[in-house]
């Protein structure tokens, strides 16, 4: 996402750097103050339809996944619903009141949905989320639709492909071992790999849809 938000990069992420391997990901919940008079995610963009441009939502900024997660789901439901920005978590504000939904990693958001301090309207990940089964998922009602962040290696472009191929083969054996399987858990995070070429593929497609997304947007960070 970082090329198209930024007007000038110090480096070409395409051209400097090689692709090694996926190696985490995990999806997000859209969760609403409870106040909210909506359960899930149908009822949500009823409302949505019915206050347009009322509904508020909280990001980690312009640009970052939260805020893109909510591009792109208004797309798909045909609403409009108004950003709030913050530079840090703005659980506290939905747990308040001052704004209505958030977009949280697991990590945040379980405790407080656990607690009944914010409800679960949706999941973003590409299945439910096995901490949360009961909540469906973004592509339950919109296929296709799924936001998640995912975590990988890279080396400089100029490094032999026999170099990169090792460090592929370690760390995909780090990402397929039950401990670590283990310890990400709690965060909810799922291990992942990809080949070189596999990974390099999805940059590639992610970044035409981030550049597509960004450019209609008019996102910018300067």
């Amino acid at each position: 996402m970082t090329p198209f938000l930024l007007s000038k990069l110090p480096y070409d992420p395409q051209a400097d750097l090689v692709p090694v391997t996926q190696a985490l990901k995990g999806g997000s919940f859209i969760v609403a103050n409870p106040t909210v008079p909506a359960k899930n995610l149908n009822e949500l963009v009823a409302l949505a339809k019915r206050e347009p441009g009322k509904i508020s939502f909280a990001s980690y900024g312009s640009g970052s996944t939260a805020h893109l997660g909510f591009e792109l789901l208004q797309d798909a439901a045909g609403v409009e619903m108004l950003h709030v920005p913050y530079k840090q978590s703005a659980m506290p504000d939905v747990i308040g009141g001052q704004v209505m939904l958030g977009f949280e990693p697991p990590i945040s958001a379980l405790p407080n949905i656990k607690a009944d301090r914010v409800k679960a309207i949706a999941y973003t990940g590409s299945k439910r989320s096995a901490a949360m089964p009961d909540v469906p998922t973004l592509a339950e009602s919109y296929p296709g639709l799924e936001v998640f962040t995912w975590l990988g290696f890279w080396l400089p472009a100029r490094t032999p492909a026999n170099v990169v191929e090792r460090f592929n083969r370690e760390i995909r054996a780090i990402t397929q071992s039950l401990e670590l399987a283990r310890l990400i858990a709690d965060a909810g995070l799922e291990p992942m790999s990809t080949s070189p070429a596999e990974t390099s593929a999805i940059v590639q497609r992610e970044a035409e849809a981030m550049s597509r997304l960004i450019k209609a947007k008019g996102i910018r960070l300067d």
